[in-house]
């Protein structure tokens, strides 16, 4: 069995100082691992030692003095005092990542929240392995080592990343285009209820409406967030005015935005529209109907009608921007939630 490696924390400030404390937090074996020692001092007796480096080669001496955790029968504390020079600090942070170790966080704790408050079952999946173990951990298992290579791992771990912005915060869809154009019935079929009141009449929806919802499937199914806003185009004044800023700003927010013209109704394909740098989607709405425009040709379109097609639209509207979604990780990878995790995570395959 792999024994599980610890979690370190400085005890000094990051600032020069002759002797830099260090708390670090593991299972006996993982100390003696980290040490290369056959057996560990007695708790709570002081003791100088040799520190190896990565390669096992020393990088310097120090005391070292071990604390029962009354908590947790199979874990030890150890208080570790060495030189404060920046070669030493760097040299035993980067043993310690190399033996697995991963910087002291909040990591129970948050998984906990998280799973508490998980909106969907890859949220919950992602905050159960994390309680298991930290991305560090998970590395220094090798587990992975069945299904890739190191050079495999490290770019699966890039496709992976964007689903630590994309759990943290649901991605918002945002149904955009000038009034009439269909907007609200793609939003309520989305839905598979009325939520927004549908009209033939411009500026029916002023404000933007908002709802949550699953993409994908079992395990792997992730909250978005689906926004339909007011008509863009024209002139207007007032409150008009107002729900075509608000649909600018969400437009700016959004991870994807799906453009919505009415094949229908007299329009310009080729209309100026927000500049954003999220995803884009156009969707020529109302093809049942006889055209008014010709879709241009070398460009990506969706065309089609809910009103006709109904769930099986929208299953097509799903398929067209799925491309964007990132593919998904295996169960039991513990997704960091931070740019530290990461940068973490990828220093220690690096090393491997």
């Amino acid at each position: 069995m792999v024994p599980c490696p610890g979690q370190f924390r400085r005890l000094t400030s990051h600032q020069p100082h002759a002797l830099v404390g260090w708390q670090l937090t593991s299972d006996p074996e993982g100390l003696r691992n980290l040490f290369g020692l056959s057996a560990l001092p007695e708790l709570e007796l002081p003791q100088w030692l040799s520190v190896p480096s990565m390669d096992g080669s020393p990088l310097d001496e120090g005391i070292l003095t071990l604390w029962p955790i009354k908590e947790e029968d199979s874990l030890v504390s150890a208080e570790l005092f060495l030189h404060g020079g920046a070669g030493v600090t760097e040299g035993f942070e980067t043993s310690l990542r190399h033996h697995g170790w991963n910087r002291e966080t909040k990591t129970i704790l948050q998984a906990q929240s998280s799973l508490l408050h998980a909106q969907s079952p890859l949220q919950a999946r992602v905050a159960l392995a994390r309680l298991k173990q930290t991305p560090a951990q998970w590395l220094h298992s090798r587990s992975w080592e069945t299904e890739y290579s190191l050079i495999e791992l490290k770019a699966q771990l890039l496709r992976w990343k964007p689903w630590t912005t994309l759990c943290a915060s649901p991605p918002r869809i945002v149904l955009a285009g000038p009034p009439n154009s269909g907007k609200s019935s793609i939003f309520n079929a989305w839905l598979q209820k009325e939520k927004v009141t549908v009209s033939p009449y411009a500026g029916t929806t002023r404000d933007s409406v908002e709802a949550g919802i699953l993409l994908g499937e079992g395990a792997n199914s992730f909250e978005v967030t689906l926004v339909d806003t007011a008509g863009l185009g024209g002139t207007c004044e007032g409150i008009d005015q107002e729900a075509q800023l608000l649909s600018a700003q969400e437009i700016q927010r959004a991870w994807c935005v799906i453009e919505v013209l009415d094949l229908s109704q007299k329009t310009s394909p080729q209309s100026k529209f927000p500049s954003f740098s999220g995803h884009h989607l156009k969707v020529a709405h109302r093809a049942d109907l006889p055209p008014a425009w010709t879709v241009p040709t070398g460009e990506s379109w969706m065309v089609g009608s809910v009103l006709t097609e109904g769930s099986a639209w929208i299953q097509r509207l799903v398929k067209a921007f799925w491309d964007w979604v990132p593919p998904c990780f295996p169960l039991d990878f513990p997704l960091p939630t931070n740019e530290q995790e990461w940068d973490d995570l990828l220093m220690g395959l690096s090393e491997n």
